[in-house]
C-alpha cells in the first residue's frame, strides 16, 4: 500500500509535518494505491486506484494512471474493495481492465 494522508489519526498540524516529510522524500500525489510490482503478461505491474462506491479518481490520480498505463503498466480504478479484488485477479489472470478505464482516462 501506499501512504495516503487521509487516513493520518493524529491532528491536522502533524499530518502535514509527516506529508512534507514524506514529499521530501520522494512522495507523490496521485499514486495508487496498490501497487503490483510483480511483471505479468507483458505488464511491467500494476496500479489500483481504490475509490468508495461514490468516489470519482482526482486529476492527480486520472495522470498517474495514465502516465503509468503508457509507460506499460495496467492500471485502473475500483469502486470499492470487492471491484479492486476482482481488478487484481483479472490482472493476475492477464486480462484487460474493465473497458471504463480507457474511458475515464481518454486512452
Amino acid at each position: 500500500m501506499v501512504p495516503n494522508g487521509q487516513y493520518l489519526n493524529t491532528t491536522p498540524a502533524r499530518a502535514a509535518a509527516y506529508i512534507s516529510k514524506l514529499k521530501a522524500m520522494g512522495f507523490r500525489n496521485g499514486v495508487s494505491d496498490i501497487v503490483i510490482a510483480l511483471p505479468m503478461h507483458g505488464y511491467h505491474g500494476a496500479y489500483v486506484e481504490m475509490k468508495s462506491g461514490t468516489g470519482t479518481a482526482t486529476t492527480d490520480q486520472k495522470d498517474w494512471l495514465r502516465l503509468m498505463w503508457r509507460a506499460g503498466y495496467w492500471a485502473t480504478v475500483s469502486k470499492g474493495f470487492v471491484q479492486a479484488k476482482e481488478d487484481v485477479e483479472l490482472y493476475l489472470a492477464g486480462e484487460k481492465p474493465r473497458p471504463a478505464i480507457f474511458q475515464l482516462l481518454d486512452i
